[in-house]
């Protein structure tokens, strides 16, 4: 897939992106309005896309919408890194790669220098939502998000998905790597997190 913004006039559409991740990756899409992280309603998980069919009408009618991956329904968790420089610290700790991590598996960036690991989860795993956070560096009686792992066992979550537009820096969030045809579960490193 190639990183081209929603509406441009080369390349894949949203609704192109959207059909191919529910027909390749089995997806839940989620709709997002244009320019949001967050679904407008609270039944957002009785509305998912999951047809290739019903994601491609959908992204048609509303090009401008953001969309994100259902994580419950798709079997998919996510890492998460908000603080890159606090993540470093910690991977260097416990000899973890985070380079060789994002590079073999797919991530997302919404807005640099954090970015999002993509994976499957393993057949039976009950995976949980966590995150660290420590005090911040800038701020008196503040604490900063490192990372979050997230799933959707306890409660229903989602990820942004390219194209979206992130709300913040009015950029598409891009591939850093792609999936091939195939997401992959966490390592054994990350499963012991959950």
């Amino acid at each position: 897939m190639t990183q081209t913004p929603t509406g441009s006039q080369s390349g894949p559409t949203a609704a192109d992106f959207a059909a191919a991740y529910v027909r390749r990756y089995g997806i839940a899409i989620v709709p997002l309005p244009p320019r949001a992280k967050r679904p407008l309603t609270d039944d957002w998980g009785n509305q998912c896309l999951t047809t290739p069919e019903a994601a491609r009408a959908h992204y048609e009618r509303n090009p401008r919408d953001n969309m994100g991956a259902a994580l419950g329904p798709s079997q998919l968790c996510s890492l998460d890194i908000d603080n890159l420089e606090a993540m470093r610290i910690i991977c260097a700790e416990f000899g973890w790669n985070l380079d060789e991590l994002a590079a073999a598996h797919p991530t997302i960036q919404g807005r640099a220098p954090g970015f999002r690991v993509m994976f499957r989860v393993p057949t039976g795993a009950q995976l949980a939502y966590h995150s660290l956070s420590w005090p911040s560096p800038h701020a008196a009686n503040q604490r900063i998000t490192v990372f979050e792992i997230r799933a959707a066992t306890d409660q229903q979550r989602q990820d942004v998905l390219p194209p979206s537009i992130h709300p913040d820096t009015g950029q598409p969030y891009v591939w850093l790597t792609k999936p091939n045809g195939v997401i992959p579960e966490p390592p054994a490193w990350l499963l012991s997190l959950w």
